[in-house]
């Protein structure tokens, strides 16, 4: 045979362990773009109840912060963790990898800290939301003027 032709041990198609790798290295790029998509789709969400709760309420409120901070430790914290599983990936010594992983900590800690604190916070005020609105709508018909004696 001619050295163009490969034998048994160069041929990827008929070695199995070859196969076995290649089809490994396809299941975890599948597998990891499926968790990138859906990382993607939940910044998203994210994203779309921050613009909606900034028409709902003033940007300065409570509400739209949080949101807008939860927004940024997401963001940062997938960023984060991508460095984290790409150097661990790629077999790099752990000195790189361990300050990027201590940061990547902090930074979920953080994420759900503030998430677990702003849905106490926004679940303690929703009340007054709510009763608020409908106090001064049952106060209405026994006002003669409505509430214009109250703003003057």
């Amino acid at each position: 045979p001619d050295d163009t032709t490969p034998t048994i041990g160069q041929n990827s198609t008929t070695d199995p362990f070859a196969r076995g790798k290649q089809k490994k290295k396809e299941r975890e790029l599948h597998e990891y773009l499926r968790k990138q998509k859906t990382l993607l789709y939940v910044r998203y969400l994210i994203g779309i109840v921050a613009l909606a709760s900034l028409f709902a309420f003033d940007w300065s409120s409570s509400i739209v912060l949080c949101q807008c901070l939860l927004l940024a430790y997401f963001t940062f914290g997938t960023q984060s963790s991508l460095i984290v599983w790409a150097y661990t990936r790629s077999k790099e010594p752990s000195d790189i990898i361990e300050p990027e992983r201590t940061r990547s900590g902090v930074i979920w800690r953080g994420f759900f800290l503030s998430a677990v604190l702003a849905i106490v916070v926004d679940s303690m005020s929703m009340a007054s939301w709510f009763a608020f609105p409908t106090l001064i709508a049952s106060e209405r018909p026994s006002l003669p003027l409505g509430l214009f004696p109250v703003s003057v």
